[in-house]
């Protein structure tokens, strides 16, 4: 029995062989795009040239699904791109300690950008906002506003300046 992004994968058999591939390192989000892609309702999960098993469809929605929600607690990112939101630009936050609780990403014909906006599990977005521009995204807006680590330090020496009197 094999798990992968906290799923039981179905064993793979002789006719999951004609499934398109898809490898264990990669976001769950991605494996969502290559299903649509593909047309088809299963990946088979390698690593490397090791068959894990076959994700299906329903229960890839039914994890993220479980996970994914804007109503759960955190603040929220709106920003706009020539490149869309993927499953690269999620694991760089992660990366970075913070999760990604909803997102969703639409093409603007006008001005030929991705839109995104996506929820985190912040109290304070500052800091991943930071990253987000230091990934080539322009950030529109985000909520709640929060103290940027600039401000913090300007209140640190104001603070410093007066014990110091």
């Amino acid at each position: 029995m094999t798990w992968v992004f906290g799923i039981q994968l179905h064993p793979s058999d002789e006719a999951s062989k004609g499934l398109v591939s898809f490898p264990v390192d990669q976001h769950p989000m991605d494996a969502l795009a290559v299903m649509s892609k593909a047309k088809s309702t299963a990946l088979l999960i390698v690593d490397g040239e090791d068959r894990l098993g076959v994700l299906q469809a329903k229960d890839l929605a039914l994890w993220i699904g479980g996970i994914w929600s804007f109503n759960l607690p955190g603040c929220s990112i709106w920003f706009q791109s020539d490149k869309t939101f993927d499953g690269d630009a999620m694991l760089a936050l992660e990366a970075e300690g913070y999760r990604v609780v909803a997102h969703a990403t639409d093409f603007h014909m006008d001005n030929q950008q991705f839109l995104t906006v996506i929820r985190l599990d912040l109290k304070d977005p500052s800091s991943a906002v930071n990253t987000l521009q230091r990934m080539g995204y322009t950030v529109s807006g985000y909520a709640p506003k929060g103290g940027s680590h600039g401000d913090a330090e300007d209140n640190l020496a104001h603070l410093m300046h007066f014990i110091n009197l």
